[in-house]
């Protein structure tokens, strides 16, 4: 009798753990993927042809977070930044997922669920490495509606590694800015 009862339960409990991993598919595998992203650029589109100088006031907030990262219970990174992009000549290379290159286009439009903005970010002109990935990551409404539902993440220069990733407090000071825009900048010289 009790086995019975156990086969009638294994395809359930086989659908729900399924289930589970579907709804949290872009909170738990979505560092590997970035990680893929960035360490194969070729999978992106290229939003800028040629490296972008970035503002010396966005290159001084643009910066990863202080590992050991100091959260708080819902996952908000506090201001606790240290490692800056290091020169005021930093330069910036933008990438996207293929479904929002229209989209990145457009001063309006709407991104896609699942789009990631990849910034790769070099100190100075003539550096041949990065020195660290910015991204942003669409995510479904309701997880960061005053910034747009996005979430927002850095990698070390290789992309090897994901550093921090959530609601970044300096990143959404920066975007909430650009609300108009999809909280996404589009400005670039």
């Amino acid at each position: 009798m009790k086995i019975q009862a156990i086969r009638r339960l294994v395809p359930l409990v086989m659908l729900m753990v399924f289930m589970n991993g579907c709804d949290e598919e872009s909170a738990v595998n979505s560092s590997a993927r970035f990680v893929h992203l960035a360490t194969d650029l070729n999978n992106l589109t290229l939003v800028t042809p040629e490296r972008v100088p970035m503002d010396p006031a966005a290159s001084f907030d643009c910066r990863a977070p202080y590992v050991p990262v100091d959260a708080d219970a819902a996952g908000n990174i506090r201001k606790n930044h240290s490692r800056l992009v290091s020169t005021h000549h930093a330069e910036i290379q933008v990438y996207v997922t293929s479904p929002a290159r229209e989209a990145m286009k457009q001063p309006s439009a709407v991104f896609p669920l699942g789009t990631v903005i990849l910034k790769q970010k070099f100190p100075k002109p003539d550096s041949e490495n990065a020195q660290l990935f910015t991204g942003m990551l669409k995510r479904e409404t309701g997880f960061n509606p005053g910034c747009g539902d996005w979430e927002f993440f850095t990698l070390t220069g290789d992309g090897r590694k994901v550093t921090s990733r959530g609601r970044i407090e300096s990143c959404m000071d920066c975007h909430k800015e650009f609300s108009k825009t999809g909280f996404v900048s589009r400005k670039y010289p």
